[in-house]
This record gives structure tokens, C-alpha cells and sequence, in this order.
């Protein structure tokens, strides 16, 4: 097996960094990563590079010093491999070290380079200026459930999206909760703004963004809040103003107008006010006299207040102006090598797996188990029925982490998380029973039913998440994969019901994943997604969440799910036309097949039973709103009726378990093996012998697969077919005749 990286080289890199460390100046740092297979908290190899075995658990050790002058109180540490890591805040001192673990499964060769910032928050500084109000009013947009146009709600809040990221005191995000009230909550949606000002600016309004906080009033004549972008990418201000406001229970000629205008890259926050005067009976309000004017950081801990109740400091054409200047801030990076040995399995039979006897008469045939990776390869071997569907291998690449420990004082939790590698659940069964597993969106319950009958769906454990895409993945049955609402990719199990998150869904923005298969032909993974007009076609890496954009979906509109046949062909549902689509799963092109010949509405799952290659659905009828369980003919796209299954309300996620699956294996009566389990160390081959009886067989053919699971992680699975013909005796020669 060829290396990804040369490990001599490694060292010299390696070396090279260090010395580039070694120069202190005010302020630094510096960064050392290790690795190994002791995962006892707070342990720290003496390597940066190791060699380990498919199954190790490798403990990436990152240790922190500060070596300069400045004492560092934020921390964020990056990995190339594995992204950003969980590290924890806390004070640094010169001199001091802080430790950080990452406990990882890996499948491949890594070379990770680690990144270590260490910064402190950074300082506010407020001036004041004058004449920066731009009038949005005739421009801008108003903004929705405000103004005499939308309906001003007194203390109303509405949620807005900055147009780029935005940084305050430190904290990055595009939310924005604007309240009528004059203020804002920074990085949330959904705040509360109140009325109330009366303890003024504290940590209980923690992320608040204060232009004119008070109780400012209700009318259905004036009041509008609009927002609009201004100057362009990397230069823009997104404004929001609040046009024409009155103090509560106020008259409407006794307004007010002011803006907060947030700058994209230098972060800038300006308060402007047009107006602050509202005169009239509400002159006592004038100028911010009631109001309280400045900013609360994210985490409440820095308050910075230029007005509060009882002062008068604004004046109509008055900016204040908020800058920050970064804090103090060092980066040192580290590399480190971990040689994984991934075992590679080869099953050859040489042809002996096709046997012909005669009645009552034995053969044998042999298969050769050989490992032509690394380490060792650990398997299993076990019969099935036969009709299994040829398949290529698929390549997988995962890492999988099982727990972290504080930076500080190794003290958070163990998180335990599945590892990714196929464990095979052998056993024998006396017959196979149709099941199919979905979930019950309607119900909130994912369960499993007989297709074949629309039997009773039967619930396996609650599911909170709604899933509108799912499927099985490798003929693994234990657990299906599926997308849910969030956007996120979760395996979700068929013993109990509960759910795993595998990564967020990444390369669908702007959409909503409708639909999941998995090509049985060669393993690839299949989504369909909408983007509120038109549909399109991605594939799925179901260990990364990575989707990559096959194409536009075409005479469709809204695809809602999709499946694939025992022969790699892919169809669909369109919502919109309630036609079967047969979409090429290379262009993403669709192909109008027929009409369903009822009314899908809302979410509906598909999927194929591979055995008998048969589409089913389960279909939610918008002219009856009953969940149906039907069949779909591909050549016309009439589908057929089976029934409803008994305490089922709405089904997606839908996915069938094959006849002639290795997850369910069979006894095969005439067949045996020598062996059902070894572990093949690199470079040898262990051999089965495979016997064919056919006692008690009556002439004719017999097939069946053998399954070979192993720990190879891009073939864990190599059904391999085997065939028996048994002929009648020779009469002839029976009676003696020569």
C-alpha cells in the first residue's frame, strides 16, 4: 500500500517549525502536537508522528505555551484535519501552559497541522461626530410587522440578516433582533426588547446594540422601521431606522428618527440621530432624557454606556461612534503524522464456488481470504439467501471522535460516538419477513411495517427531528441515514429509534433536501433538493455531509423524494405534477414517465425492494390525507394501491430491508463453511472450504451468497455467489450396465 506522506520528510518539516518558534517576542506563543495511542486523561505522547492499527484510538495532544509578555485570556485552536476544536477560554499567564486532547478514530493516514490563537477581547473605543444620517425612508426597505404599512406592534421585535459577517466584541454572526423599542439583541433572532429600561444597561441585556432603548410608542398613522445595504462588497453598511417614532400613548407630530448603520470589515458601530426632539406633551423625553444609549457585549461582561435616564447628551445631527481595536493576539501552528494501518481484504473462489452433483453426493470448493493492506484484517464470514446485486467498492473516508478533555483541567465529559466501522449481526434465521422502516413524520415516531401488506407500523422509539430524506447504506439495516429539518445528517437507529449526528449537510445552500437513495450498483448516495422553484440533483458523502451539485432536474419542478432500482436507475415524485420522473443520475436530467393517478401532497417516501425490484411508496393523498402504501409501475408511472397501515399518520424516511440481504442472514442447508471468523495478518491469505451437500436435494439449481465482512473500511461487505446444481443418478450405471 502506497503512503501519503514520507515520514523522514515529516520530521525535517517538523524540526524546520520548531525552529521557526523559537524566536519570543511580546506577545507570542508557541505550539507543540503529539500523538499517540494512550488515552488516559491529561496523557501527552513524547512523537509528533506514530503508527497505529485501523481499530487505535490516537490521542492528539496540543500543548500551549505562552512564552512572551502578555498574558492571553481567548483561545481558538484549528486543526487542517478535523476543523475547528472545542478549546476552552481561560487565562494564560507568561510563561504558562495550557493542554489540549482530541481523542480521534482515524481510517486513513493523517497529516494534521494544528493552529493555536491566543488573543484578548478587543478594546471599544466611543467618539461622537455629526451630520453621518443617510434618509433610508424613500429607499429602504420596511421592515416586516412594522410601520403604518405592516402594522406596527407595540414592543414588537422582528428578527433581520445582516448582508455580511459582522463582529461584535469579538463575536461573529449575522442575527440581528431589532425591537421597536429602539434597541437590538446582537447574534440571536427571537429577543425581547422591552419597554422596561428602568435598570438600564446590564449583563441582563446581554448582546444588546442600544441606539435610543425606551418605551416608544404605538401608532397607526407614523412609525416605520426600514433597513437597506449600502456601498458595496468589502465596504458596505447595513442601516436600520427608526422613522417618525412617538413616545408611548404620545401624538403623532411628536416623533423622533435615528438610525444604527453597522460597517462590514472594520466592524464600526454609529448611532445617528436626525431628530431627538419630540416636544409637544412629551418634551420631557426630549433628547434621551429617558432613554439609555450604549452597547452590552454578547456575554453581558462589558457595558459601555455614553447616555442613560436623567441626561440629556443627544442632539439632533449627533453620531456616536463605536471602533474596536484588536486585543493582543499570537498564533503558533504544529504538525504531526499518525501512519494508519488499514488492512485491504481480496476474497477469491477461483470458480469453485459453481459446484454440480448428483443427489445424495458432496462437493467442496474454496475461498481465499487474503489481506493485501496493513494490520490485521479481522472478519467474518455467513450465508444468505441468494439474488444479491453485484456492486463495485465504494471508497469511505471518516473520523470519528470519541471525547475531549478541557484544555485546562481535562475535566469535561467522555463523549462517546459510534464508530463507523460495520459489525456484522450474525445469526440464523428460519425465513425472512418483509420489513420496512420509516418515519412517522406526523407522529414524531420512527417504527417499521410489512410494505408488501401495509401492515401495521409498528413503533420502534420516539423521533423528535422530522426527516424528509433517508436511506440505507451498504446493506447495513441497523441504522438508516437521513437528513432532517435542521439540515443536518443523522443515522438513526432501527434498534431503539435514537439518532447520531454524522456532520451538517454542506454544498445545498439556499435549499431543502427532499430526497435520498443509495445506487446499489456501486454504492453512491443520491439526494434531491429544492430550492423553492426548481429541483436538483447532488450526490452525498454520507461520512462527511459533503453534497456535490450533479445538475438541475428538468420537466420537474418539486422533486420530493427519490430511489433507486436494483439496476442503478433513479426515479423520482414530482409534488407538483404527481408524475413519476426518471432522472439520468449523470446530468440530473428528468424524464417525464407517467401520472401516479392520485394526489401525493406533502412529504412522501420511495424506495425499492431490490429483490424483486419493485418501487413502493408511502404515500401521503392530498384528496383524503391517508398515508398509502402503493406500487409503482416504472415502465408507466401508474401506481396501485395496497392499503394504509394501521397507525401511521404521515411517512418519509422510507426505506425497505432486501430479501437477500447479508444483514439477515440465512441457514443454508446444503451449504457449510469451514471457517466463520479469523483475523489475516498483512501480506497472507487464509482459506474457507465451502462444502456443497445435497443430501436430501431433489435435482435442480440452488444459489446463495456467502458474506465476507471485514474491517477493510472501503469493502466491508463482498458477497460472494455461490451455486449448486444437483443432477439425478446415473441409472445406468446403477444397474449395472457398462
Amino acid at each position: 500500500m502506497s503512503k501519503k506522506f514520507n515520514l523522514k520528510h515529516f520530521i525535517s518539516a517538523a524540526a524546520l517549525m520548531s525552529v521557526a518558534s523559537i524566536a519570543t517576542a511580546a506577545p507570542s506563543i508557541t505550539l507543540s502536537q503529539t500523538v499517540g495511542t494512550d488515552v488516559t486523561p491529561g496523557a501527552c505522547a513524547a512523537s509528533s508522528v506514530a503508527v497505529v492499527t485501523l481499530a487505535d484510538s490516537v490521542n492528539f495532544c496540543y500543548t500551549v505555551t505562552n512564552d512572551g509578555d502578555e498574558p492571553f485570556d481567548l483561545h481558538a485552536l484549528n486543526s487542517s484535519v478535523f476543523g475547528a476544536l472545542g478549546v476552552s477560554n481561560g487565562t494564560l499567564a507568561p510563561a504558562a501552559t495550557m493542554q489540549f486532547n482530541d481523542i480521534r478514530t482515524l481510517s486513513s493516514d493523517v497529516f494534521n497541522n494544528g493552529t493555536w490563537t491566543a488573543s484578548n477581547p478587543p478594546v471599544l473605543n466611543q467618539s461622537t461626530g455629526s451630520g453621518g444620517f443617510e434618509d433610508i425612508s424613500g429607499t429602504g426597505t420596511v421592515v416586516a410587522g412594522t410601520g403604518v404599512d405592516g402594522g406596527l406592534t407595540d414592543d414588537g421585535e422582528v428578527d433581520l440578516t445582516i448582508p455580511f459577517p459582522f463582529t461584535y466584541f469579538g463575536v461573529t454572526s449575522t442575527d440581528l433582533c431589532v425591537g421597536n423599542n429602539g434597541a437590538a439583541i446582537f447574534g440571536t433572532t427571537g429577543c425581547s426588547v422591552s419597554w422596561n429600561n428602568g435598570s438600564g444597561l446590564t449583563a441582563a441585556v446581554a448582546g444588546m446594540i442600544a441606539p435610543f432603548w425606551d418605551d416608544l410608542g404605538y401608532s397607526d398613522n407614523v412609525g416605520t422601521m426600514y433597513t437597506e445595504t449600502l456601498g458595496t462588497a468589502p465596504n458596505r453598511r447595513f442601516i436600520v431606522q427608526w422613522h417618525q417614532e412617538i413616545y408611548y400613548n404620545g401624538d403623532d407630530a411628536d416623533n423622533i428618527t435615528f438610525q444604527l448603520a453597522l460597517f462590514e470589515g472594520t466592524n464600526e458601530i454609529q448611532f445617528r440621530y436626525f431628530d431627538v426632539i419630540f416636544g409637544g406633551a412629551d418634551v420631557g423625553n426630549d433628547g434621551g432624557a429617558t432613554a439609555e444609549v450604549g452597547l452590552v457585549s454578547p456575554d453581558g461582561s462589558i457595558i459601555s454606556v455614553y447616555s442613560s435616564q436623567g441626561s440629556t447628551l443627544l442632539n439632533d445631527g449627533d453620531d456616536v461612534i463605536y471602533t474596536f481595536v484588536p486585543g493582543p493576539m499570537a498564533t503558533a501552528s504544529s504538525l504531526a503524522a499518525v501512519d494508519v494501518l488499514v488492512p485491504q481484504v481480496s476474497a477469491n473462489a477461483n470458480g469453485s464456488l459453481i459446484a454440480s452433483v448428483e443427489e445424495g453426493a458432496s462437493d467442496t470448493g474454496t475461498i481465499d481470504v487474503s489481506n493485501t493492506g496493513e494490520g490485521n484484517l479481522n472478519w467474518t464470514m455467513d450465508e444468505a439467501a441468494a439474488n444479491g446485486v453485484a456492486r463495485t467498492p465504494r471508497p469511505i473516508s471518516f473520523y470519528t471522535p470519541e471525547m475531549d478533555y478541557s484544555a485546562s483541567q481535562f475535566e469535561a465529559p467522555y463523549k462517546d460516538s459510534p464508530n463507523k466501522f460495520v459489525e456484522a449481526t450474525k445469526g440464523i434465521k428460519a425465513g425472512f419477513q418483509q420489513m420496512a422502516y420509516a418515519l412517522d413524520i406526523g407522529a414524531s415516531s420512527f417504527g417499521s411495517f410489512d410494505q408488501t401488506t401495509a401492515g401495521t407500523f409498528t413503533s420502534i422509539g420516539a423521533q423528535a427531528l422530522a426527516h424528509w430524506a433517508g436511506d440505507f447504506v451498504d446493506e447495513d439495516y441497523s441504522r438508516m441515514y437521513a437528513v432532517d429539518d435542521t439540515g443536518n445528517l443523522n443515522t438513526i437507529s432501527t434498534v431503539d429509534g435514537s439518532t447520531t449526528l454524522v456532520a451538517a449537510v454542506t454544498g445545498v445552500d439556499g435549499t431543502t433536501i427532499t430526497g435520498m437513495t443509495e445506487d446499489p450498483t456501486d454504492g453512491t448516495v443520491y439526494a434531491t433538493a429544492y430550492d423553492g422553484t426548481s429541483s436538483s440533483l447532488y450526490t452525498l458523502d454520507v461520512n462527511t455531509g459533503v453534497a456535490t451539485l450533479v445538475g438541475g432536474i428538468t420537466n420537474a419542478t418539486l422533486i420530493i423524494d427519490v430511489a433507486a432500482s436494483a439496476t442503478g436507475d433513479l426515479f423520482a415524485v414530482d409534488l407538483s405534477s404527481d408524475n413519476l420522473i426518471a432522472v439520468d443520475k449523470a446530468t440530473g436530467a428528468g424524464t417525464a414517465v407517467g401520472a401516479l393517478g392520485f394526489n401525493a401532497n406533502f412529504g412522501q417516501g420511495m424506495d425499492f425492494d431490490t429483490t424483486t425490484n419493485t418501487l413502493y411508496l408511502a404515500a401521503l393523498n392530498g384528496d383524503n390525507f391517508n398515508v398509502e402504501i402503493r406500487t409503482v409501475d416504472t415502465a408507466t408511472g401508474a401506481s396501485t394501491l395496497i392499503g394504509t397501515p394501521a397507525g401511521s399518520v404521515q411517512l418519509d424516511s422510507f426505506g425497505i430491508v432486501s430479501s437477500d440481504s447479508c444483514f439477515a442472514p440465512e441457514d443454508i442447508p446444503w451449504l457449510s463453511l469451514s471457517a466463520t471468523s479469523g483475523a489475516t495478518a498483512a501480506g497472507n491469505t487464509d482459506q474457507v472450504t465451502v462444502t456443497f451437500d445435497a443430501t436430501g436435494l431433489s435435482a435442480g439449481n440452488y444459489s446463495a451468497s456467502v458474506c465476507l465482512f471485514s474491517d477493510d473500511p472501503d469493502e466491508p461487505l463482498v458477497k460472494l455467489p455461490v451455486n449448486l446444481t444437483v443432477t439425478l443418478p446415473d441409472l445406468i450405471f446403477k444397474n449395472g450396465f457398462e
